[in-house]
This record gives C-alpha cells, sequence and structure tokens, in this order.
C-alpha cells in the first residue's frame, strides 16, 4: 500500500519504534538459552568440546595430558541424510510442485462471458443454443487449466533466476542440524530489462500495440524510430533465514499463533544508504540516523562472539555496522492511523513489514491481505522434527547428543587407557640419584642409565620399580558399539541402512532395511513439502496481485510434485533389483526384462531408451542365438554320434584282438616250448662241447703230483 510521506508523525513513528525495540530486546532474552543449545548442537557437528567440557579437562592434572578425541559420528549420520534428500527433494528430473486448478474453479465475469460466447451454436433456423451448466463447468475447467500451466511456468522460471535450489540446500541443513529451516518470503527483487519500442513524436508503443495498429489499419503511425529502453521489472523473491536471526514469540508452539516475528541483522553504511534509494523506504530518516551514528551502534551478540571465537576469530570487538530489527507482524489501526500511515482508524489490524535502525523506524509498509494476510505466509519453516512444547524443532545432533557424549568420553578413556598400558609405568626412587639426575627423572626412555648414590643398605634398594597396566581395549569396544547401536535406533538412522548389503545379508533383510529407510526418508520429506508448497503458494499469490500478465491468473492451487514420485520410483527400483536377483530360473521366463529394465532404471536415467536395445535388435539378436543354439546343439550331437561310433569300433577291435588271441594261444604255447627245448639242447650242447675240450687239455698235459718232503 502505497504511504504519502508529507503525511507522516514522525514524531508518533519513534514512539512506536520504541516500544517495539522494548519487545525485541524482551525477545532476546527469551531466546537465549535456545542459542546456547544451538551453539552445542554446532560444535557437536564440528566434532568440537564445549567450553565447559574443556574446562573439566583442564582442571584434572591426569586429564591435561590425556586424549581429547572426539568421534565425529554426528557427522557421519548429517552427511549421507543431507546428501539423500538433496537427491530426493531438488531433484533435476522433476518439478517438486506444480499448479492445478481448484476442485471447482471460478473466474471472474468478463472471462466468463468469453467461455460461454465461444460454446453458443447455432441451430438450422439460426437460432443460438445455449450450453447447459455441465458444458460451462468443464469449460471453465480447461480454461483455469491452461493458465495454471502458464502460472507454473512462470513460477518455475522465477525460482530459477532466484537460484531457489541452493536456498532450499542451506535450508535442509538448518532443519537436520538445529531443527528447523526457514524460507523467508516472497519479497520483491526489481531488476531491469532491454525492450525494443517504437518512439514516436507524441507517444512510446509496445512492439504489440505498434504491430496491431499497423495490420489492423486503426491507425498510422505516427513518424519515429524503433530504440531500446530500459524497463523496471519487478518479481518475487525468497531467502535463507538463518534461525540465529530469527526471533519468534517463544511462548506460543505454533508459527500462526505467534503476533508478530522480528529478524536482527547487521548493515554497513553504504548499505543502509542503499535502501534509501528505494520508494518504501524513508530516506531521510536513514540519513539522520547515519549523521547522528556515524561509526554505526551494532554490538557483537553474545551467541555470535562465541561463535566467532569457535572459529578461531577473536577480533568481536565493536564494528561500524547498524543493528537492524525488523518486524513483520500486525499493528493495530489506531497507531497507524496516528502515524499518518493510513487515512482512517476503522478498528482492525494491518499485516506490517517494519524496519528498525539507531531507535527510528526507517520503514513500515503495509501487505496486501491479498498474499500475505499472515506470518505463516511470509516464513515457510521445514521442521525435522517438530517440538509440541516449543516453536522450534529438534533436529538430528539434539536427538543423539547424549549417545555422541558418551561415545566421545568412550573414545577418550579408550585412547588413554590404551597409552598407559602400551608400555609398564614405574616409579623411581628419587633419593638414590646422583643430583644431577633428578630433575631428569621422570624422563624415561630406552637405553637410560640411571647414576645413583648411597651406599650400605641403599645398595640392595631398586632406583627404578616398574608396573604394567591392563590393558581394557575389549571393553571399551564392546562399549562403544553399545553406544553406536543405542544411537542408531535413537536416530532411525542406522549407518548400515546407507550402504548395499553385507555379505551375510539375505535379500529379503536387505530389501526390508532399505523399505524402512524410504519411510524415514518419506516422513521427511513430507515435512518438507509443506513447507515448499507453503512458499510457493505465497509466490502465487504475489502473481496473481502484481503480475501484469493476465493471462497466468485463474482459481488454482499448488500440489506437491515430483519429490514423492522419486522416492516411490527409488524404493520400487531396489525392490525391483532384489526381486530379480531371488527369481528362480522358472520365474524369469514369464518376464518382460526389456520393460523390467526399463522401471528399474528409470530413477537413473532420464530417458532409458538411450541405452536399451530396440525391440528389433532384442529380436535379431534373439534370433543370432538361436541359431547359434541350434548350431552348437547340432556339432554336440555330431561329436557324440562320431564317438559313439569310436567307442563301437574301438570295442570291436578289442574284441577282435582278444578272439585273436585266443586263438593262437596253444600254437603260441607249443611254439615257445620248442623254443625252450631247442636252447636247453643248445646249452647241453655247449656243456659237453666244453666239457670234452677240458678232458683233451688234460690228457694233453697230466698233472705232476706234488712232493710233500717233511721239516729239515
Amino acid at each position: 500500500m502505497p504511504i504519502d510521506p508529507t503525511r507522516i508523525d514522525f514524531g508518533k513513528l519513534d514512539a512506536l519504534a520504541a516500544r517495539h525495540n522494548a519487545e525485541f530486546t524482551k525477545r532476546a532474552a527469551d531466546r537465549q538459552p535456545y542459542e546456547d543449545d544451538w551453539l552445542c548442537l554446532l560444535r557437536q557437528s564440528n566434532g568440537e568440546y564445549d567450553p565447559e567440557t574443556i574446562a573439566k579437562l583442564n582442571s584434572s592434572a591426569h586429564e591435561k595430558t590425556g586424549s581429547r578425541s572426539y568421534p565425529q559420528w554426528t557427522r557421519s549420520k548429517e552427511v549421507p541424510l543431507y546428501a539423500k534428500l538433496i537427491r530426493f527433494i531438488l531433484s533435476d528430473k522433476d518439478r517438486n510442485f506444480g499448479l492445478r486448478p481448484t476442485p471447482k474453479p471460478s473466474v471472474d465475469s468478463e472471462n466468463l462471458l468469453q467461455i460461454v460466447q465461444s460454446l453458443v451454436t447455432q441451430d438450422e433456423q439460426g437460432q443460438p443454443i445455449f450450453p447447459d451448466d455441465e458444458k460451462i463447468e468443464k469449460a471453465i475447467l480447461e480454461f483455469t487449466k491452461e493458465r495454471a500451466s502458464k502460472m507454473e511456468t512462470v513460477v518455475a522460471d522465477q525460482l530459477a533466476e532466484d537460484n531457489y535450489k541452493e536456498t532450499q540446500k542451506k535450508v535442509i541443513r538448518s532443519a537436520i542440524r538445529y531443527g528447523l529451516g526457514i524460507t523467508k518470503g516472497p519479497e520483491v527483487s526489481s531488476y531491469t530489462e532491454n525492450e525494443l519500442v517504437y518512439q514516436q513524436a507524441s507517444k512510446t508503443s509496445s512492439v504489440i500495440e505498434y504491430l496491431k495498429g499497423f495490420i489492423g489499419k486503426t491507425a498510422s503511425p505516427e513518424q519515429g524510430k524503433w530504440v531500446q529502453k530500459s524497463v523496471a521489472k519487478y518479481r518475487p523473491t525468497g531467502k535463507f533465514l538463518p534461525i540465529w536471526n530469527f526471533y519468534p514469540d517463544m511462548n506460543c508452539v505454533e508459527l500462526g499463533a505467534c503476533y508478530d516475528v522480528y529478524e536482527y541483522d547487521s548493515m554497513f553504511k553504504h548499505e543502509l544508504r542503499k535502501l534509501g534509494q528505494r520508494s518504501d523506504f524513508f530516506k531521510d530518516v536513514i540519513e539522520q540516523v547515519i549523521e547522528d551514528k556515524p561509526e554505526g551502534d551494532y554490538t557483537v551478540r553474545e551467541w555470535e562472539r562465541l561463535l566467532l571465537e569457535s572459529g578461531k576469530n577473536q577480533d568481536v570487538k565493536k564494528s561500524n555496522k547498524y543493528g537492524v530489527i525488523e518486524r513483520n507482524g500486525y499493528i493495530d489501526s489506531k497507531d497507524l492511523f496516528e502515524a499518518g500511515i493510513i487515512e482512517e482508524d476503522n478498528n482492525r489490524e494491518y499485516f506490517c513489514n517494519e524496519f528498525i535502525v539507531g531507535g527510528k523506524i526507517i520503514k513500515l509498509s503495509i501487505w496486501p491481505e491479498s498474499v500475505i494476510p499472515s506470518l505463516t505466509d511470509m516464513y515457510h519453516i521445514f521442521y525435522y522434527e517438530k517440538d509440541e512444547t516449543s516453536i522450534l524443532g529438534r533436529g538430528l545432533p539434539k536427538i543423539i547428543r547424549n549417545t555422541q557424549l558418551a561415545l566421545s568420553a568412550l573414545s577418550r578413556g579408550a585412547m588413554n587407557n590404551a597409552a598407559w598400558s602400551v608400555g609398564p609405568t614405574g616409579e623411581i626412587n628419587a633419593e638414590l640419584l646422583h643430583p644431577t639426575q633428578r630433575a631428569t627423572a621422570n624422563e624415561l626412555h630406552p637405553l637410560k642409565f640411571f647414576v645413583r648414590t648411597g651406599g650400605g643398605q641403599e645398595l640392595n634398594q631398586k632406583v627404578l620399580h616398574l608396573y604394567d597396566i591392563p590393558s581394557r581395549s575389549a571393553e571399551f569396544i564392546n562399549l562403544i558399539n553399545a553406544f553406536k547401536e543405542i544411537g542408531d535406533q535413537e536416530s532411525s538412522l542406522p549407518s548400515y541402512m546407507f550402504g548395499s548389503p553385507s555379505p551375510n545379508e539375505t535379500l529379503g533383510a536387505a530389501s526390508t532395511r532399505y523399505a524402512s529407510l524410504m519411510d524415514f526418508i518419506q516422513n521427511l520429506v513430507k515435512n518438507y513439502d509443506d513447507s515448499n508448497i507453503s512458499y510457493i503458494n505465497s509466490v502465487v499469490k504475489w502473481n496473481q496481485e502484481f503480475n501484469p500478465d493476465k493471462s497466468i491468473k485463474g482459481d488454482m492451487r499448488v500440489v506437491a510434485m515430483g519429490t514423492a514420485a522419486q522416492l516411490i520410483r527409488e524404493t520400487i527400483a531396489q525392490q525391483m533389483t532384489l526381486y530379480a536377483q531371488a527369481l528362480p530360473p522358472e520365474g524369469k521366463k514369464v518376464i518382460d526384462w526389456r520393460k523390467y529394465s526399463k522401471l528399474a532404471m528409470k530413477p537413473m536415467l532420464d530417458d532409458p531408451e538411450e541405452i536399451l536395445l530396440s525391440e528389433e535388435v532384442i529380436r535379431a539378436n534373439e534370433e543370432r542365438e538361436s541359431r547359434e543354439q541350434a548350431e552348437i546343439a547340432q556339432l554336440q550331437k555330431r561329436l557324440m554320434e562320431v564317438k559313439a561310433n569310436y567307442d563301437e569300433g574301438k570295442d570291436l577291435n578289442m574284441r577282435a584282438k582278444a578272439a585273436l588271441t585266443e586263438a593262437q594261444l596253444p600254437h603260441k604255447t607249443d611254439s615257445v616250448a620248442l623254443d625252450n627245448e631247442r636252447k636247453r639242447a643248445e646249452v647241453e650242447e655247449k656243456t659237453l662241447g666244453m666239457a670234452h675240450s677240458l678232458k683233451e687239455l688234460m690228457v694233453k698235459q697230466p698233472v705232476q703230483p706234488t712232493e710233500v718232503t717233511g721239516a729239515e
């Protein structure tokens, strides 16, 4: 709603600013405990100990040199869940919203008249035939459906130009970590475009207007020229609102029950002056604030100081920024009337957008009720898990915080025990050491020698006594695994849910596990859809009110699309893969595997046809395989026949050999006997010959008897 600045009573606005400033101070105090909680969750996600824990570790003498191990188990849950949600929610293949006509859409009188006129026909006598109600309702539905399709395209283009997906990534991460992610909007973003116009002597015409006049010959164009003209245009824009800047009424448990919401941020001087260039800000007031406080008035908040210190940034002093309080909520008509914002006090409340800097209101505008009727149309919250006792939510780190602390304590204990038990612990009798070595007695290492003193009985005393500390690694590991299992149950996100089936896991168990994960993810996606559709609906309302294109306006509603379908396809594809692996051979014969593969690949590919073989190629391959199988079968048959013939011939050959052997056996036996007899005769003959020769030799040379004489 445009406001005439000449009618404004800035004194009354200052009083209103003071009241709202005090209210914001109370809101900040009410939110303080939650800020401390958020800082703990941030450190938990980053794998850092809280200052209280660090103080306890430093206060204990043995802990000063002990382990500071902090297993980032929380991050191992956050990262895969974030990736899973991004893939489902922000898919590049499908829009996650759609626009449809309402069940019984309505149209204005002008469009209704045009629709009815298009349905009127004539009979043979030329008399008009008017359509019945059913035809009119059907035509209205088609008319609205066409406009809804155009509006969907316009909104999709606006979201792309606004880089909406990157905004939603921040929203999703915030929801996982802190329990809620906030999209704020729609706000208004201006931009310029160059348009080709015909510059005439008396006016400037658009291309369409020029062509209509020229073609329709309703008027002859005046002399002029075509020029490029920069035209200011506007579009709705949304932004990610960090929870640190969000100050709702902490006494409410639902955003819709709040009267207003405060935001707090900081701006440099040049940023404030840039706001002053806009028509909806009070430029003179901004310049006055800058003149009164040239060094700024922003003081780093407590949570911000701790956040900066945790980031190793010690420069947390007061900067030359200005603290900017933004308030969105209702203001009584009496206050607006007294300040000159509205012309009359009509005993109602208006939803307003207000900026306060340096205790002064630099902007106060009223939102049209048709666009932003309430806070839920301005702030769109994605809850990870809604806390029934608070307007805030519970994130993943909060749910598993106690388990993370237990795992951290167990990790420190395990590391300390491992360090103590890796070698013996000893005690040194310093009284027996030489004075020069007493100062370094505790520096024990291999090949160290102690120079001792004393005599007499002291010589029998040991300088060094060693003790073995038992290792408790097995007990620590068992406890760590037990707490991990507890944490898996608390988070509903067991680690194995994100992986493939384990070697010992049955396909049925893997299928059940994946289905359980999909149920949990689907619940989160439903929470996101509620937030996303709320924002898209606000963008549609903005276009209905401010977009100059009348062809996109109609009675339509926003529906969630794409996300649920993606989840369903993902689940079906996983189930199909597991089913195919477990299917017996008999079952594989009754399935069209081309269609089966197409359905299984659809979640991964935009067009599975790009890699699937055509029906003709599949049939050709099947025919070729069939021919090859027939040829192989024929060759195998011939091989079997040859082998059978070979075996039969071999058998006949063996039988023939056996028969021949049997027939030749007696003859062979007689032949062998004769041969043996002949050899024996030859031996006898040779023996007799040798005996005869020896006898002849003995006759020729008779043996002389030896004379034996006695001893002389």
